[in-house]
């Protein structure tokens, strides 16, 4: 599998973010609306993939991320001031802290109301389904300055710790 981003060459990393970022918010997908939560549909307009090269507990891990291209602008702005900022994988692997189908919300979402998961919205209410939010993984407090720093066409992200949930943050216009 080829990696778009390896964090773990600093150096490169820098370069191909700011490459991606301009040919990104130059795109079709980039032009695309930032859709509203509903129970209407999967797969909202704007969705991309890219992917993540980490290093956890010392090994390689290879993080595939899908969200809006204006999401990805923006964790890829917040990157190049925090290069440590990571997507997470959730403990069981079963979904990433990206998009999810209405489907794979709501298994979150019923073990979340049985006790047996983390904090999860329903599938008609979750911004993950648009392509609009990101769980990060534990961030420092200078790695989340930075995504909250972000602004992307006027919008910024907005930390999901209020609601209980401190590794959701949410691309919006809130506020």
């Amino acid at each position: 599998m080829s990696v778009d981003f390896d964090t773990t060459q600093p150096k490169r990393l820098q370069i191909k973010i700011t490459a991606a970022i301009s040919k990104l918010e130059k795109s079709a997908a980039y032009k695309a609306p930032l859709e509203t939560p509903s129970c209407e549909k999967d797969n909202p307009a704007g969705l991309i993939t890219r992917s993540f090269k980490y290093k956890r507990d010392g090994d390689p891990t290879v993080v595939v991320v899908t969200c809006h291209a204006k999401v990805m602008v923006g964790l890829l702005k917040a990157m190049r001031k925090e290069p440590g900022i990571q997507v997470t994988v959730s403990s069981t692997s079963m979904y990433s802290g990206s998009y999810r189908t209405w489907d794979q919300q709501n298994t979150l979402y019923q073990m979340y109301k049985a006790g047996t998961g983390y904090k999860a919205a329903s599938p008609c209410l979750g911004y993950h389904r648009q392509g609009r939010a990101l769980d990060l993984l534990e961030t420092t407090k200078a790695e989340q300055a930075a995504v909250e720093s972000v602004r992307v066409d006027g919008l910024r992200f907005y930390n999901g710790a209020g609601f209980g949930d401190p590794r959701h943050n949410t691309l919006g216009a809130y506020g």
